[in-house]
């Protein structure tokens, strides 16, 4: 049977890619708001699967606390770590989406895709006068335990090549809002 997937899924997806899944907890040591271009390198599930582009862009306030870098895109804080360079960050994320709707026959069997979320960079200084970064994201796609997405694969469209697959962006980030200017994504 050839299916398209809603474009509520694909736009959940696509809402999370600029990682977050997590409580927001309170925000320290303000860096700023950055725009981050972010251009696809390598891209094993296809061109538009998965709500992934061979380019986009998104904003994102920047805090640093300790050894933490906080990464807030206006919906969630990732807590990444921070290396003793303080420059030096990594991120890990898991989001685990159901990817059948009340639509779909009930004899399809449960389909579940991980999407595990990595990114790797480097601020341009260690003080808190941080003006870019640049670095690495990946994003990861895998049928969690017990998932069979096959038919999706031969979908309409189809949603993706194969699974696993990954997608790997380069990023460059410029500050547009320093810290203590108006305009943080998340003002009440």
């Amino acid at each position: 049977m050839m299916r398209k997937l809603p474009s509520s899924s694909l736009l959940a997806f696509a809402f999370l890619l600029a990682l977050g899944c997590g409580k927001r907890p309170e925000l320290g040591g303000e860096l700023g708001t950055f725009h981050v271009e972010a251009t696809a390198t390598e891209n094993e599930c296809g061109e538009g699967s998965l709500g992934m582009e061979s380019a986009w862009a998104f904003d994102v306030e920047l805090a640093r606390q300790e050894q933490e870098l906080h990464w807030d895109n206006g919906y969630d804080v990732v807590i990444g770590a921070l290396e003793e360079d303080e420059q030096t960050f990594a991120f890990d994320s898991v989001f685990d989406m159901d990817m059948r709707t009340e639509e779909d026959p009930s004899w399809l069997p449960p389909c579940k895709i991980r999407r595990i979320d990595t990114a790797t960079g480097k601020l341009s200084s260690s003080t808190e006068d941080v003006e870019s970064f640049a670095g690495e994201m990946t994003y990861r796609f895998e049928p969690t335990a017990g998932s069979d997405c096959s038919d999706l694969a031969s979908a309409e469209g189809p949603l993706f090549l194969k699974l696993p697959c990954s997608v790997r962006y380069e990023v460059a980030a410029e500050r547009t809002r320093a810290p203590g200017e108006d305009g943080a994504l998340n003002e009440e």
